[in-house]
């Protein structure tokens, strides 16, 4: 049988390190002075940039062009338009007219001033000036004048004309790129307003940092002296008990197989012996 003789105790200290302790103190006493301080301050400086002297011109004169418009659309719109209304096809183009009518006048000159008088001499010498025959011939020859001008015209207008077809076909292609051209100066207006507004952006942040840092300024002292006092050292005592037994026929049995060890074979007859009266 076990026997309860009594309890065994055992104290465990986790008091800090004995050189330890005084720097302890010293850092509770620091942590408590700067919680007494107050929070720290906020950067007083702005924590954005501002526009350079080169960006913020860049964006005025930006803004100025976008409003004003270009130049050139009211000039590329209005001669496209035309381009459009076949405002340069066949006797609208001022060149071209000039072109026929120079060529016009030199082949009518000619006439006048070769044919005519050819024909008539040889009907004047032949004694037939004024006759039937001389008539036709002259008919016949103004007939050649009409076809030479026809002809002219045609080799003048007719390539012109197709030309010009081309480049309103190659307009009308383009118009769609004209129309959204009108667009480019909102655009950029609003690229430069979107840079402003980022700008602003970053001013609103800036207040609302400080703000928010003024307002969670307390929590964060609380919370930073908190962190410094806790878990640094630890102190106290802890004790615990345990019960001792002690095992008295086991220890005689165990001292009768350590006779047998000693006394050889009686040793062990020895020891049954004691066991037989515990």
């Amino acid at each position: 049988m076990s026997q309860d003789t009594g309890q065994q105790v055992t104290t465990t200290s986790s008091e800090p390190w004995g050189p330890q302790a005084d720097k302890l103190k010293f850092g509770f006493g620091q942590a408590h002075k700067l919680y007494e301080k107050g929070p720290l301050s906020y950067y007083p400086g702005q924590t954005y940039a501002p526009f350079a002297p080169e960006t913020e011109q860049a964006l005025t004169g930006i803004s100025g062009r976008a409003a004003a418009g270009s130049p050139l659309m009211p000039a590329a719109g209005g001669l496209a338009r035309k381009t459009l209304e076949g405002g340069f096809l066949g006797e609208q183009n001022p060149y071209l007219n000039q072109r026929f009518q120079t060529g016009a006048g030199d082949v009518s000159r000619a006439f006048r001033e070769s044919v005519v008088p050819s024909v008539n001499s040889t009907f004047s010498l032949a004694g037939r000036y004024g006759s039937n025959q001389h008539r036709t011939a002259m008919n016949q020859a103004e007939e050649s004048l009409g076809r030479s001008l026809a002809s002219m015209w045609g080799d003048i207008y007719a390539p012109a004309y197709e030309s010009e077809r081309g480049r309103q076909m190659q307009t009308l292609g383009m118009a769609p790129a004209l129309a959204g051209a009108d667009y480019a100066d909102f655009e950029k207006m609003a690229q430069v307003g979107a840079a402003r507004e980022g700008l602003e952006q970053q001013r609103i942040v800036d207040q609302a940092g400080r703000y928010n840092f003024g307002q969670n300024a307390p929590n964060a002292a609380l919370e930073q002296y908190m962190r410094m006092i806790t878990g640094a050292g630890g102190g106290g005592t802890s004790t615990s008990s345990t019960p001792i037994y002690k095992n008295t026929p086991g220890s005689i049995l165990g001292g009768g197989l350590a006779g047998g060890s000693l006394f050889g074979p009686w040793g062990a007859l020895i020891g049954g012996g004691l066991g037989a009266f515990m």
